[in-house]
């Protein structure tokens, strides 16, 4: 973060940040939700990534309008 906004910034400070910054997503969470469930036609796909060296997963949920990616250190088999 530093090194992007050249200026000093606590470990702490970022947290924060992320606390505040995802009590603010439940209500677009919920739109893009809804938006999804009620388009015509939706895909769904998943893939893995590694992330310093350990497998996660990408799951994405897209209609024609809108994609929702949710990034995952489990892959649970439904």
């Amino acid at each position: 973060m530093a090194y992007v906004l050249s200026i000093p910034i606590s470990p702490g400070a970022v947290a924060k940040m992320i606390i505040a910054g995802g009590s603010l997503l439940g209500l677009f969470s919920k739109t893009i939700t809804d938006l999804l469930c009620n388009a015509p036609t939706v895909h769904f796909d998943k893939t893995g990534a590694r992330v310093e060296g350990s497998l996660h997963w990408i799951h994405v949920a897209s209609s024609s309008l809108i994609a929702l990616l949710i990034f995952t250190h489990l892959c649970k088999v439904a």
